[in-house]
């Protein structure tokens, strides 16, 4: 993967995990606009293709995973070409997503709102912390709140923890 190739997106690797960290440079909050859409779609086609790492660890940088649509992007989407585009490129990126072997961690460090809820719950598993907010159902585990989505096939990390509890 050419990690240097993205400007919202950071990619290192630590050890074999491939940590790839949402940090727009315009948005703390890592809303999602033009810029941050193109390279998540782009992630995870590469993604399908990633043959050195072990797995891959999503996080957000600043104060959010990312805290949903750049209101000041809608503007921009004014015609229905553009808007056609987008939802192709939405889909395709869901689809990749899915399609990546390589297990996927969420780790949500404020806000998921939107797109940045949706990518979470595609996730295998999730883990939030105390400042994570988000509209994803979560169980106890230990000191952080973790679940897992719908990728694992489990509805909770802790398999000792009473299904009602999840």
């Amino acid at each position: 993967m050419a990690e240097a190739a993205y400007r919202a997106l950071q990619l290192d690797r630590v050890g074999d995990v491939l940590r790839v960290a949402i940090a727009h440079p315009a948005s703390e909050l890592n809303t999602v606009d033009g810029l941050l859409h193109d390279e998540l779609t782009r992630l995870f086609r590469e993604l399908k293709r990633e043959d050195t790492a072990r797995a891959v660890l999503l996080i957000g940088r600043g104060r959010a995973f990312s805290a949903g649509g750049d209101f000041r992007w809608f503007p921009t989407l004014d015609d229905l070409g553009k808007l056609e585009h987008l939802r192709r490129d939405a889909k395709q990126m869901i689809w990749d997503l899915l399609d990546v072997e390589l297990p996927i961690v969420a780790a949500l460090n404020g806000a998921a709102v939107g797109l940045g809820a949706s990518l979470a719950l595609l996730c295998d598993v999730i883990f939030m912390a105390d400042t994570g907010r988000s509209p994803i159902r979560t169980c106890a585990s230990g000191s952080s709140r973790a679940t897992a989505a719908p990728r694992s096939g489990r509805s909770c990390s802790d398999p000792r923890a009473p299904s009602s509890s999840c």
